[in-house]
Order: structure tokens, then C-alpha cells, then sequence
């Protein structure tokens, strides 16, 4: 998901969203928005641009961020921690519904809000934005809030994990660590709404607790995305990052270093900031290449790429209706081309080959040493279309291990008489020890 310059997408953001399958787009009101009578002609444009619908974003938060407000010809409201000291469902739920529709209106389909972090330090970034320091009227607040919205179909995000709201710096500045302020207590806003079964995406904070993850914060933290919000919290919906050019982040990691970690860590939408991105790149083609040839050198596994996907599509069915992606769905599960890839590569002691395949085809897949003999048969089978995988642990034929070195695994399938022609994919893998 990445902003854009203008209230009239240029052809870059165009073929991001045709040719890339860019999968969202975030709308700020003075980069995108200045006039309430252009949004919808705007978003309207970006979707007949795109082959599944795209996640249209904006961060509407009571008070501030408010991108839709009287600045646009919308209006501003009392802010998220007002609310809370009102505590009543009916003035909650009329801020929200108002929200809604106003997103109706213009086209916008995802509020990067609720904050359901707690006001543990009023003077922070946080602050206003917070309903309460207590977790149970942040909760009410936040379910009424996020109710209103799906009323009208659309999706809402909780923010930010794992707890923001005792922070004393700014993760948009920089370092932010809250090892010696956060407790607990910040998660049972999460803990009450993933248990209510209402909760769409979740939105990670940069901030860095060295008690959860001594290395990482907790956009780019295993420990805190897997371990503690989907293992222990047992969150199995969609996690999208804090914006990734923000100071925690830029200032102390490479932004390639902090895609990678950041789907390793469990992440399913990176939010980036194009426009701010320090080496001027001006689409989302770089960003692809480099996790795609992450994901052929073993650094990402396949299965993570897969578990977002499916993440993902799941939660654009349940917005935009099961029709309106199955043909996508259906040529990703029965792709239209032959591809092979293993991880990792290089390997010790064993590795994934992975294949997909167009149609029910007869397969062999053949490991060669680089004199072109055989070495082993890992397959010859006639076998189903979509994703197929096998593993070779650098045994032969024989079930001896084989040396050091580079090594040619090869998919083969016979020509179809009179429907295809025979296929052959190769590529190299070494083994080390």
C-alpha cells in the first residue's frame, strides 16, 4: 500500500495498480484530497485501474489525523479521548456512522483507525488520539466505533500494536524504546476485539521493547507479530505496518533490510511513502523485484508470501464479494504458466523445489551434476495443476550423499500430441556442508 502526489493519479500510480497489482492505496487531504466534489471521480479512476479491488485508505481518526474535515468541505469532530471521558455508546457511534458515511460517499473503503492505544502519557504523539488509559472504555469505545463501519461495509484497523500509548519519543522522529514503560495492560484492547471477531487488520508500532524482541522493533520483530499477536493473542486476520519511511524506521535500517524483516516477521501489507523515500524510487516494481529474488534465494519463504495472500484475498471477498476476485483466486491457485524455484538456495542439508503447474500434467523432476548426469529422480508422477513442491536432502539414486557443489534440477513434462509442446525448466542450486 503506498501514497501518491496529486489529485489526479499519474500514470506511475496507474501502473503500479494495472501491472503490479498494487494491493492498496493510503489518501491524505492535502496530497489527495483538497476538495470534497473530486474524491469519489478520484477513487472510482484507481479502481477501474485495478483487477482486484483495491483497499482505499485514509486515516480518519476522531479529532486528529482527520483527512476527511472542514479543511475538504467535511467537518471536524471532538477528538478520540473526548469521547472516551463522554463514554457514550450513542455520541461514539454517531462520529463513527458519520465517518462511514462519508467514506461511502467518496469512495473510501478502509479507516486506518481505531488507536486503541491507552493515553498512559497525555503529552505524547499518542495522546488525544487515545479514548482512555482504562483498556475496558477503550474497548467499548473502539467496538462501537469499528461496528459502525462494517454496518456500511467497510473495514477499520486497530492501532498500534503492540502499544504505543506509554511511549515517551516519536517513531515518525526516530528510536523510540519502550522497554521500561509498557506493560501488559496495553494489550487488552487487542486481547477483548480479536476475541470479539470483529477485528479486520491490525497495524504494527515501530516502537522497540528489548523485554519482547532484544533486537528488532515491532514492525520487524518475529517474536512480537508471530509470537505474541498471532501465537498468543491467536490473531489470524491481516497485520499492515506503520508507514516504513518513518525516522524508527529509516534512520536505523536500510529500508531493503526492513522489508525483509518486516515479512518475516509475520507482516502481510507493507504502508510505504513513496514520495518519501530517500532514493527518489518513484513505483513499487523495486519493491517486488527485491522480495521476489528474496524469496528465490531462500531469504523469504515461499509459504510466507502465501500466507499474506491468502490473508489478504480473504478479507477483500469478505468487503467486496467472493466474485469479484475468484478469477484472480482461481489463476493463482491454477496458474497459467510453469514456474520452478527452490529454497533455500544455497542449501545445507536438504531444499524445497518448488513448481506449479498449468494443468494436470505427467512430471518428472530430474537433479544433474554439471557434466549433465543424472544424479537423482525426485519425481515421475502424473500430477494435479496449481502449487506442487518436493524436497531433496543431496542423497542419489543410491541414497548416498553427494558432494559439494552446483547442481542443475530440471521440471520435464512430454509434449500433449496436438495441444502442447513438451516443457523444460532448469535451474541451479548449490549445496554447501
Amino acid at each position: 500500500m503506498i501514497d501518491f502526489l496529486g489529485s489526479n493519479p499519474s500514470e506511475a500510480i496507474l501502473a503500479d495498480i494495472s501491472q503490479h497489482n498494487l494491493g492498496g492505496v493510503i489518501l491524505y487531504w492535502y496530497q489527495n484530497m483538497p476538495e470534497r466534489s473530486q474524491i469519489l471521480s478520484m477513487t472510482t479512476y484507481l479502481n477501474d485501474n485495478a483487477q482486484i479491488p483495491l483497499f482505499i485508505a485514509t486515516d480518519q481518526e476522531p479529532g486528529f489525523p482527520q483527512n476527511l474535515n472542514a479543511q475538504n468541505g467535511f467537518s471536524d469532530t471532538p477528538s478520540a479521548h473526548e469521547l472516551g471521558v463522554m463514554d457514550t455508546e450513542s455520541e461514539t457511534r454517531n462520529i463513527a456512522a458519520t465517518f462511514a458515511n462519508w467514506f461511502t460517499e467518496v469512495g473510501i473503503n478502509l479507516d486506518l483507525a481505531p488507536v486503541v492505544d491507552l493515553r498512559l502519557d497525555s503529552t505524547n504523539v499518542i495522546g488525544d488520539r487515545a479514548f482512555s488509559s482504562d483498556p475496558a472504555t477503550v474497548t467499548r469505545n473502539a467496538y462501537w466505533f469499528i461496528d459502525e463501519f462494517h454496518q456500511q461495509s467497510h473495514a477499520t484497523t486497530l492501532k498500534h500494536f503492540p502499544g504505543h500509548g506509554s511511549a515517551a519519543d516519536d517513531t515518525h522522529a526516530g528510536f523510540t524504546d519502550v522497554t521500561d514503560t509498557w506493560s501488559d495492560i496495553e494489550l487488552e484492547p487487542y486481547r477483548a476485539l480479536i476475541d470479539s471477531g470483529v477485528v479486520d487488520l491490525i497495524m504494527t508500532a515501530h516502537v522497540f521493547n528489548s523485554n519482547i524482541d532484544s533486537l528488532y522493533p515491532a514492525t520487524l520483530s518475529y517474536n512480537t507479530i508471530t509470537g505474541l499477536l498471532r501465537d498468543s493473542l491467536g490473531y489470524n486476520g491481516v497485520v499492515i505496518t506503520d508507514e516504513m519511511s518513518m525516522g524508527a524506521i529509516r534512520n536505523n535500517y536500510g529500508i531493503d533490510e526492513a522489508f525483509i524483516l518486516a515479512v518475516n516477521a509475520g507482516v502481510d501489507i507493507i504502508l510505504y511513502r513513496i514520495g518519501r523515500d530517500p532514493a527518489g524510487r518513484t513505483s513499487i516494481s523495486y519493491i517486488i523485484d527485491l522480495l521476489e529474488q528474496k524469496v528465490i534465494d531462500g531469504t523469504i519463504p515461499v509459504s510466507r508470501i502465501n500466507e499474506s495472500y491468502a490473508r489478504i484475498i480473504k478479507l477483500k471477498e469478505n468487503y467486496f464479494g467472493p466474485g469479484v476476485v475468484s478469477t484472480q483466486v482461481a489463476q493463482w491457485i491454477n496458474p497459467v504458466k510453469f514456474e520452478l524455484i527452490n529454497y533455500p538456495n544455497p542449501f545445507n542439508p536438504a531444499t524445497t523445489i518448488e513448481f506449479t503447474l498449468p494443468r494436470r500434467e505427467p512430471v518428472r523432476i530430474v537433479v544433474y551434476d554439471l557434466l549433465g548426469r543424472s544424479v537423482r529422480q525426485l519425481t515421475s508422477a502424473t500430477l494435479e495443476p496449481g502449487r506442487q513442491s518436493i524436497s531433496w536432502d543431496g542423497r542419489d539414486d543410491h541414497g548416498r550423499q553427494v558432494a559439494t557443489g552446483m547442481y542443475i534440477y530440471r521440471l520435464l513434462v512430454p509434449p500433449t500430441e496436438g495441444v502442447t509442446p513438451s516443457t523444460s525448466l532448469a535451474r541451479k542450486m548449490m549445496l554447501l556442508k
